[in-house]
């Protein structure tokens, strides 16, 4: 394996082994694209640096093994014909906080893992071999998963920690996950990538259920997965494919809250000057994205052009990709699925969620939504009553983010002005989602309410 900064990784591992090398070094900051601060999902060799030579061999079969210390890190040169998988070792206690008590996996286990642990990497075709049983059942539906959609900021972690409270296996926002999400494939890709799934989810839920540690998991059927934001368009069908008989939850908040926590996380040290002078003189040619409505992506320019920065706009433009990709998806997969089907249609039948009713202070209707979410997922009864969700609503009383730099302070990247604007964009930006898919844009666009969304009142 090359060292940090490089894009490649090498792996002469013959069928069946995995060749093992040395951490000599690795990237522990606490941001998706680590020190750099680029893109979630970057090869492995962007954080981590490595003997330049293997130190051995071990069988693939040794990964999976009672007791293993070895943990699912990244998939690389999945639009090759030989993807290749990574591995770390941890120790018990590191991999019980990676995965409850680090927020987020992808950057858990950069903090977690030690100089000195072995980086074992294998072919994804090694994996698959070893893995036959457990994908048989996670795609017949014996063993049951769930994913989390999102627009980030909404409340995803928080209902990752309530689904833990319950002794399930939920893993939030694993690395290879990233990867998966933010490396945007053509779509004859689609099998490839199904398939390059199928064998990581199989990996990481192979891996926790010889998690003796962790009570609960070594019996556990019942794996939920929560993704980043962003990202379901091209990686929802795939697991749907992959597992027809997952279940998926769609969480959002309004637009303009999102963007000023995204913004006030990201730059708690202000806004950078070059980013300052981009959007003073490129304004929104700078934009790296926008996104794919049949609105008229002129008059949307127009109003992310009246917002105070590029990071505000690029989020505002994201945001409403998110929102508009994820509507459009479900209906398409309705409208695909027969009358007869609908309920089979793992992502036509998804639940959306918004943070305002999720987390509402009416306990009524927290407790509620709650419920109609996990029993969804399948982990508790359709009527469960206060107690058998106790444990749940007990995850509401602390920060679900503690520990991380999510959690930190915020500063003011929003400016008073951009809150209507963001609101104007909202109505710009859905305005075709609104006549063809059924979303309703309140109070000029200071809030959005989906189809199939929970703790909602019927309207006339």
């Amino acid at each position: 394996m090359r060292r940090r900064g490089k894009s490649a990784i090498n792996c002469s591992a013959p069928p069946g082994k995995a060749q093992v090398f040395k951490l000599e070094d690795v990237d522990r900051v606490d941001q998706p694209g680590g020190s750099d601060g680029g893109s979630p999902g970057l090869p492995a060799s962007h954080y981590l640096k490595t003997s330049v030579s293997a130190i051995g061999e071990v069988a693939v079969t040794e990964l999976f093994g009672e007791g293993t210390e070895y943990v699912l890190y990244s998939v690389e040169d999945v639009d090759t014909a030989n993807p290749k998988i990574v591995f770390l070792t941890l120790p018990s206690s590191s991999r019980s906080a990676m995965w409850l008590t680090e927020a987020f996996i992808d950057r858990g286990i950069r903090k977690q893992v030690m100089i000195g642990a072995k980086v074992a990497v294998t072919s994804l075709a090694s994996v698959e071999k070893v893995l036959a049983d457990p994908m048989t059942k996670l795609c017949s539906g014996e063993w049951s998963l769930s994913f989390v959609w999102n627009t980030g900021r909404c409340g995803s972690t928080l209902l990752h920690r309530a689904i833990s409270s319950l002794g399930v296996v939920s893993l939030s926002e694993p690395h290879w996950l990233d990867q998966l999400q933010y490396q945007r494939r053509v779509p004859e890709k689609a099998a490839a990538l199904k398939r390059v799934l199928s064998v990581c989810v199989a990996a990481e839920v192979t891996i926790a259920r010889r998690q003796k540690q962790i009570a609960g998991w070594s019996t556990a059927t019942k794996i939920s997965f929560n993704p980043k934001a962003g990202g379901a368009e091209v990686i929802a069908p795939a697991v749907a494919g992959a597992f027809p008989h997952a279940r998926h939850v769609f969480m959002y908040r309004a637009c303009h809250k999102v963007v000023e926590s995204f913004t006030g996380l990201k730059f708690s040290a202000g806004l950078p000057l070059a980013l300052q002078l981009m959007w003073r003189i490129f304004g929104t040619s700078a934009l790296r994205s926008r996104p794919a409505t049949s609105t008229s992506l002129g008059h949307l320019d127009v109003g992310l052009a009246q917002l105070s920065s590029l990071p505000v706009a690029e989020l505002t433009a994201r945001w409403i990709g998110v929102i508009a990709t994820w509507v459009e998806l479900q209906e398409r997969r309705r409208a695909g699925a027969s009358s007869l089907s609908l309920v089979g249609d793992p992502i036509g039948s998804a639940l959306n969620v918004r943070m305002d009713e999720f987390t509402s202070k009416d306990m009524a209707v927290r407790t509620s939504v709650l419920r109609s979410v996990l029993s969804h997922f399948g982990l508790v009864a359709t009527n469960a009553k206060e107690p058998a969700l106790a444990p749940a609503l007990k995850a509401f009383e602390t920060n679900s983010q503690v520990g991380s730099s999510m959690s930190g302070e915020k500063v003011k990247i929003v400016q008073k002005a951009d809150v209507p604007a963001i609101a104007r964009c909202v109505q710009l930006g859905l305005a075709s989602s609104v006549k063809a898919h059924g979303v309703i844009v309140e109070q000029d666009g200071a809030n959005v309410l989906l189809p199939r969304s929970l703790g909602v009142p019927p309207r006339a």
